[in-house]
Formats: structure tokens, C-alpha cells, sequence
């Protein structure tokens, strides 16, 4: 299993999440002192384990910890303002990441993780709960414009944009994908006309979403190694034990 642990680490750092540690590195100073709580990457990640002491295998591990410094940036930034749209492209990257894992656990792991940050899980799932029924009800991407819950935070973020105090993050980003599925259409003028609305860059989205799909491509990658590594060991510690048996006899 030390080799699954090697190949699933380097896969998990080849990401673009790694970016992140770096970014906070260099972005201590203005994280303590901005945000309310002014708290540390290493206060957030603190929290996560003492809320969760449990050991999580490094192919989940790995990427959770990426994901968790950079919302921790993105939480203490000056410009943050919780959104449903954030936390339903959050709730997306997190279960398709943990996708596999020990379902009794999972939720253990996101409550601590998004209590670690000083925010409400229950807020998380409900909001992203409601946002993509309203989303499959509006059925079109131009209906998310007419839908009263779609529409009202596609609209809180286009102000907040205006006004210039809009904070671009990957979530929100991923959390407008999402609703677009859930309205049936993902097409790139679908795309384009809700990115639009709020006055995000094309590139920016382009580029991070083609990203969140390759993390999520090198994460099955990963587990299916494991997988194919645990089942060869528990097949050679059979066959062991079998030999043990014979000789006994």
C-alpha cells in the first residue's frame, strides 16, 4: 500500500489545486488580517482535524486539504459574501470527490470541514439542495433568469459585481455549471449567457472549468489504482494464508 500512497499523492500535487499552497504561503499577512475571525490557514486546517481525527487515505486526503486552503482564502478575503451558488458548486466538488468513500463518514468529514471555516453545513446543503430543484424546475438556461431563487442570486452576484466587490472564486464558478445542468443545458451559449449576466470573464471560466474536470479525471484515476492494488493484496494474503493451511496439514 505504500506505492498506492505514493502514486495517489503525486497525483493529487500534479492538480491545479496545488497552486494553492503557494498562494497561501505567500498570502499569510493578508489573511490574518482581513475576514472577521481573522484566522490562519493552519488555524482552519486545525480545526478540520480536531473535528475530524480520523485518518483519511491520501487519495481522498490530499485533494481535501488542497480544496480546504484555498476556500480558506477565499473565506477570509475582504471581498467573501457567502453565496448558494458557492456552496452548490462547493457541495458538487466535494461529493464527486469523496465519490466512493465510506458513505457513514462522509458527511462527518464535510460538517467538519465546513465548520472549520466558521460556516454552517446545514446552510451549505440546504441552500445547494434548493438551488438545483429550482434550477431543474426553471428547465432552460434562460429560465434560471426567470425563476425566482435562480434568478435572485444570479442577480445579488451581477450587483455585487457592479459595485466592484464581486469575488471571483472556482465555486461559484462550478456551482453556475451546475445549475445549468440541472436546467438541461450546458451548451457554450448557455454558458455564455449566464457568465455573461453576472459579468465573469469567459477565459477565467473556461480555463477552471476545464481544470475541475481534470482533477475529477485524475481522482478516479487514483481511486481505481488503489482499488486495483487493494484487491491484489487481498488476493496475495489469501493465497498466503491458503499455502499456511496446506503445510499445516
Amino acid at each position: 500500500m505504500a506505492m498506492a500512497q505514493v502514486r495517489t499523492t503525486c497525483v493529487a500535487r500534479r492538480n491545479g489545486w496545488t497552486q494553492t499552497n503557494r498562494n497561501a504561503r505567500r498570502n499569510r499577512t493578508l489573511v490574518q488580517a482581513s475576514g472577521p475571525y481573522a484566522a490562519t490557514v493552519g488555524d482552519t486546517k486545525a480545526k478540520f482535524y480536531a473535528a475530524y481525527p480520523k485518518p483519511i487515505p491520501s487519495v481522498y486526503n490530499n485533494v481535501l486539504l488542497e480544496l480546504l486552503v484555498q476556500q480558506h482564502l477565499y473565506r477570509y478575503h475582504k471581498n467573501y459574501e457567502y453565496s448558494p451558488v458557492f456552496s452548490t458548486g462547493f457541495c458538487s466538488v466535494f461529493d464527486q470527490v469523496m465519490e466512493g468513500y465510506e458513505t457513514e463518514e462522509v458527511k462527518a468529514i464535510f460538517d467538519a470541514y465546513i465548520n472549520s471555516l466558521e460556516e454552517s453545513p446545514e446552510q451549505y446543503r440546504n441552500d445547494a439542495t434548493r438551488m438545483e430543484a429550482a434550477a431543474e424546475s426553471a428547465g432552460s438556461a434562460d429560465g434560471l433568469f426567470e425563476n425566482a431563487e435562480t434568478s435572485e442570486a444570479l442577480n445579488q452576484a451581477k450587483a455585487r459585481m457592479e459595485q466592484g466587490k464581486f469575488l471571483y472564486t472556482k465555486f461559484f464558478t462550478i456551482g453556475l455549471f451546475r445549475l445549468l445542468e440541472k436546467a438541461g443545458n450546458v451548451d457554450p451559449a448557455s454558458l455564455d449567457k449566464v457568465i455573461s449576466h453576472v459579468g465573469i470573464s469567459k477565459e477565467r471560466v473556461t480555463s477552471d472549468l476545464g481544470l475541475y474536470k481534470g482533477i475529477l479525471n485524475k481522482m478516479a484515476m487514483a481511486k481505481e489504482l488503489m482499488q486495483e492494488l487493494v484487491e491484489r493484496e487481498k488476493k496475495q494474503q489469501a493465497e498466503r494464508e491458503a499455502e499456511k493451511a496446506t503445510k499445516a496439514t
